[in-house]
């Protein structure tokens, strides 16, 4: 059975865990939101003990949007203390626009849907990106059943 820990980075971080294997989709298992940025989540690592430690780990990576004059970077913040705590190999970082080939919607048509949970929904959306991404043809044809890919 493969782990995923899946982060959505910033003030307030959303979390899910979730796991798959070679004939099953990915399932969700647990999640949430944890307040106050880096402290937070280095408190949220430490309470959860070493339950992750043969976990794939995916994070949202940050990205400077044009415009921005101040921008937030407490999300690049938490990249870094992840990448020191896990090493540069261990972390699966994903860019943001891969949250469009998944959206709110396959959330909601799957029953995944907690409103008010906006950050941990984000960090849901990056464990199916992920195995969309890989390829994972079990929760391909778990949550994509209408695409022709499967």
């Amino acid at each position: 059975m493969t782990e995923l820990l899946t982060l959505d980075p910033g003030g307030t971080t959303g979390w899910s865990w979730s796991y798959f294997n070679d004939d099953k989709p990915l399932l969700f298992a647990g999640g949430g939101q944890i307040e106050g940025g880096l402290v937070g989540v280095l408190e949220f690592l430490s309470r959860i003990g070493y339950g992750y430690k043969d976990a794939i780990i995916v994070s949202e990576s940050f990205q400077l949007r044009p415009g921005v004059k101040s921008p937030d970077v407490t999300p690049l913040r938490i990249e870094g203390a992840l990448t020191a705590l896990f090493g540069p190999d261990r972390v699966v970082y994903q860019q943001p626009a891969l949250k469009a080939s998944v959206g709110d919607q396959r959330l909601k048509d799957n029953g995944l849907w907690i409103p008010g949970q906006r950050h941990q929904m984000d960090a849901r959306i990056h464990a199916l990106a992920f195995v969309k991404r890989n390829k994972h043809l079990p929760s391909l044809r778990a949550y994509w059943p209408e695409s022709e890919e499967n």
